[in-house]
Order: C-alpha cells, then sequence, then structure tokens
C-alpha cells in the first residue's frame, strides 16, 4: 500500500490489475466477519480504508453484489451442510468452556506470578489480589456448573443413544467424566481456601502456585476430552440411527437437563462464544421449536449485567426475531 495516499486505487491514482484481484476477497470481508468472526485486524488500516473506498470505485459500481442478497445466500449454504443440531449444541458449549478455562487458567497464572513477585496488585482496574481470588472463585463456581451439567446432558441424552449402537463405544468418555470430577471439586476447595487466608500469609503464594498447576491440568484433560469426542464419538451419533431430525428431537431434552446452563447461567455462557457462534447456538433451538425454551433464554439476558446486555445485543443484531415482543408474547 505504499502508494494508497496518493489516490483511491492500490497503486494511487491508477486502477490495475492488483485491484481487479483485491476486490473480490476484500468484498468477501463481510460474510467472513458475520459468519466466521474473521476481520481485518485494526494494525492493517490503510487495507480498512481502501476497502471502505472501493466501494465507491465507478469501475466498480455497476458489478457489484447486493450483501443482503449474499449473506442470506451463505446463511442458506451452511444451513444446508451444518452438522446435526446436537453435535452443533454439544460443540458449542465444548468452545464456552475452553474459552472460559483459558480465562480463568489465565487470570490464576497472573495472580502466582504476582504473588511471587511480592506485588500487592496486578491491575489498579481490577483490584487487590484478595478481589481477584473472590473473582476468580465466582467465575470458576459458573464454569463448574456448565461443566456438570454439559456432562449430565451427554451421559444421559448422548452417550445411551451411541451405546444402543455399540456398547461400550463411551466407556473412555464415562470415565474421564469421574477422573475429572475430583479434580474439579479439588479446585473449588483450594479457591475456599484461598479467600479466607490472610494477604500476608506465606501459604498464599505456595496455594496459588499449587492452584494454577492444577487448573492448566484440568485444562489439559478437557481439551483431550472435547478433541476426542469430536472425533470418535460425535460423528457416529447419525449411524447410531439418531440422525438430523432425531437429533433435534432430543435438543429440547439437553436444554432441560442443562437448566442452570440455559437461565441464570445463559449469559455466561454465550459468553464463552463468538458472534456468529451465538447466532448458530440459539439457531439450534429456533430449528427445534423449542419457542418456551428459547423465550427464557432472552429474559435471562435482559435480566442480567452489562455482560447479559452484550449477549442480547448480538442476538438482536442477528436474529431479531427472537427478541421482538410477538416472538416472545406468542
Amino acid at each position: 500500500m505504499e502508494y494508497s495516499n496518493r489516490g483511491p486505487y492500490f497503486f494511487g491514482n491508477v486502477f490495475s490489475m492488483a485491484d481487479v484481484y483485491l476486490i473480490p476477497f476484500l468484498y468477501l470481508v463481510v460474510p467472513l466477519q458475520h459468519f466466521r468472526g474473521i476481520e481485518i485486524s485494526p494494525v492493517h488500516s490503510h487495507l480498512q480504508n481502501y476497502r471502505r473506498q472501493m466501494l465507491t470505485f465507478p469501475f466498480y459500481l455497476p458489478i457489484q453484489i447486493d450483501m443482503d442478497l449474499l449473506l442470506s445466500s451463505i446463511s442458506k449454504t451452511l444451513a444446508e451442510r451444518a452438522p446435526p443440531s446436537l453435535v452443533t449444541l454439544t460443540v458449542l458449549q465444548h468452545k464456552s468452556i475452553l474459552c472460559h478455562m483459558e480465562k480463568i487458567v489465565r487470570s490464576a497464572d497472573e495472580l502466582a506470578v504476582s504473588k511471587k513477585e511480592g506485588f500487592k496488585v496486578i491491575d489498579p482496574a481490577k483490584g487487590s489480589i484478595s478481589m481477584q481470588i473472590k473473582i476468580l472463585s465466582k467465575n470458576y463456581a459458573q464454569l463448574v456448573d456448565l461443566m456438570q451439567e454439559h456432562a449430565q446432558m451427554e451421559e444421559r441424552i448422548v452417550f445411551p443413544a451411541l451405546e444402543r449402537a455399540e456398547r461400550g463405544i463411551t466407556e473412555v468418555a464415562n470415565d474421564e467424566h469421574a477422573r475429572d470430577f475430583p479434580l474439579m471439586n479439588g479446585i473449588r476447595e483450594r479457591l475456599k481456601t484461598l479467600t479466607v487466608l490472610e494477604a500476608s500469609s506465606p501459604d498464599r503464594s505456595q496455594a496459588l502456585l499449587r492452584l494454577s498447576v492444577k487448573l492448566r491440568t484440568l485444562q489439559a484433560h478437557c481439551m483431550e476430552h472435547f478433541q476426542e469426542e469430536e472425533q470418535n464419538l460425535l460423528p457416529l451419533l447419525e449411524a447410531a440411527e439418531l440422525g438430523t431430525k432425531e437429533q433435534e428431537s432430543v435438543v429440547g431434552s439437553c436444554i432441560s437437563v442443562m437448566e442452570l446452563s440455559h437461565s441464570q447461567h445463559f449469559p455466561y455462557l454465550l459468553s464463552g462464544l463468538l458472534p456468529h457462534e451465538i447466532q448458530e447456538y440459539l439457531g439450534v433451538a429456533q430449528r427445534c421449536q423449542e419457542r418456551e425454551k428459547i423465550q427464557r433464554m432472552i429474559q435471562s439476558l435482559r435480566s442480567a449485567d452489562d455482560d447479559g446486555k452484550t449477549q442480547l445485543a448480538i442476538v438482536q443484531k442477528r436474529l431479531p426475531a427472537l427478541t421482538e415482543s410477538g416472538y416472545i408474547a406468542s
């Protein structure tokens, strides 16, 4: 973009083959961002400016594709090729859990390093170490609730369907659930201990280091477990006579099993997803005609704090019909 400041085109005032090749790719930025969360980094401001200017190029105006029509066409194609509903629901829950897990691990690591190096405050905007421990404990409690309900959903609905097709196929996955529950509860107890330890206590420094190690162990277990499920178990649902229509019929049962995660903790679940993933998640419930359950989800977003309002704004923008008064009332 060496000459971009001398004119609107890639090489200044001359429309060239560089523009011919570049414009179609840059026009796809909007659908890429909408459906996959891919966008031009703010670091590349010249490219962002060029993309805005290209929409006014006289050579390009007559052949521009209507963006709404393009988004609608892509949306229909993706819907036709999308995995079955139960698979989508499960995978998106995996993504949310791993996202929150990463945030918690990062916070614990920062606390451990800060305490070890003798700092009293990590970030003035976040508060003291004692304040951060309380926030970490609260976030972890929400994560555990989500993970436990997710495991219950798999054990009550997903795994039995697979076991009916092949006995013993989910034995390893069930064993991994049983392995991790004591670890999850142990971390919860460590956090409780940390909240009552004095800031000056030498035990707190060691406790923070041990907590960080335990959280990283749990994170590694989750990543391995989810990868195995997504590669080896979930693809077998259709072969287990649980095809697209059958999976749609059991999504409501999955949401019912995960009642807390789809009511009080629903904003937390969605906050671990990107905007297009939030659209996919609620789209599953919408396709499965789970109107009453969607109403409760939307209401939980309306009643939540600022984070919930952020998720609500995404839903209003991407799935406006779900938040309209007619849909809620009917």
